[in-house]
């Protein structure tokens, strides 16, 4: 049986075995987002900004996960709105090729849509991955937001995602919430 949700924060410390599987062990790195255990057994890095949701089997083994951050961004006509910066989308080796990353990005895409969310983005290493989920909309993005983004050394390219929104527009920055 397997069981889809949303972890709470005192969980997140548990997709660490997941995101070193599938993204490696760079312990600089690592100690920034999961930080060390607080003592509600809660992570003090930089993931507590995030949502997380997972698949799980029976034994509470998480199969595949998508973070999720919400960022301000300034669009052109110098308004600003908030979406989610979609990351950390990972399954485990051994349970690829089961549509387990489809499921988690449908639901928390409709998670978002449901906040208001005109769309989402993502930066991804393939980007014919995620077009079949709408995300068709692609630009560069600047050094400035290299850091918020916590992209990886060399990708420079977000692609996103309509929501519930008609039409998509460039945003001249990201910001932090």
């Amino acid at each position: 049986m397997l069981i889809t949700r949303f972890l709470e924060k005192y969980e997140y410390v548990r997709t660490l075995k997941l995101f070193i599987e599938c993204f490696g062990n760079d312990k600089e790195y690592i100690a920034e987002l999961y930080g060390e255990l607080n003592g509600e057994n809660e992570c003090t890095g930089t993931i507590r900004t995030h949502k997380i949701a997972v698949i799980e089997n029976e034994n509470g083994d998480i199969l595949s996960m998508v973070h999720y951050k919400p960022v301000s961004a300034v669009m052109p006509d110098g308004s600003s709105i908030n979406v989610s910066y979609i990351m950390d989308v990972a399954t485990a080796g051994t349970a690829r090729h089961n549509g387990y990353m489809d499921r988690l990005m449908k639901l928390v895409m409709r998670q978002l849509v449901d906040n208001g969310e005109p769309w989402c983005f993502l930066i991804a290493v393939d980007k014919a991955i995620y077009d079949h989920l709408g995300f068709v909309h692609h630009w560069t993005f600047n050094e400035d937001e290299a850091d918020l983004l916590d992209a990886d050394e060399g990708l420079t390219e977000c692609s996103a995602a309509m929501l519930s929104s008609e039409s998509f527009a460039v945003p001249m920055k990201l910001l932090p919430v």
